[in-house]
This record gives C-alpha cells, structure tokens and sequence, in this order.
C-alpha cells in the first residue's frame, strides 16, 4: 500500500510535473500534495487525489490519508483495522 505526498515547490521540477509523470507509471497510486502554495491553478491539480495546506491541523492530514486509502484499497484498510484491534487488548 503506497500514497505520495508531494511538494508544490520541489528542486529542479514542480510537483504537478512529478504527479503528472507519476500518474502515468503508477496510475493507481493515491496522490496527495502538501504546500505552502493555497491557491495553485486547477490545471495543476488534475492529478492529484487531494491538496492540502501546509498549515492544516494533522487530524486533517491523517483523515485525509485515511479517505484516499480507503478510496483506493478498502479491504486492505478493514483488514488492517481488524488486526489492530485484535491485538489492542
């Protein structure tokens, strides 16, 4: 199981190039985008599974990796959590 997380600003190529890129290697693979950057063009966007501002609280990030996880590999994402709870106590 894999997400990405980028970077608007990354050297030597901006982070919708890399996402653009590696939605063509790896089409299934959750993308999502963390940066300083609120207000990026929608063009920049379209290939990524969701954005976030770098100043969002972590509860949000989390819940965010969360839905894209489960968007993409819901029974792996149960199965996990069964496990972790058989062996929370």
């Amino acid at each position: 199981m894999l997400v990405v997380i980028l970077d608007y600003q990354m050297p030597g190529m901006n982070g919708d190039r890399v996402a653009s890129q590696m939605r063509r290697v790896k089409p299934g693979v959750p993308i999502l985008m963390l940066s300083a950057y609120s207000e990026l063009p929608p063009n920049e966007l379209s290939c990524l599974d969701a954005f976030l501002d770098k100043g969002e609280p972590w509860p949000t990030v989390v819940s965010t990796l969360d839905r894209l996880l489960n968007l993409r590999f819901p029974f792996f994402v149960r199965w996990l959590e069964d496990w972790k709870h058989q062996f929370s106590g």
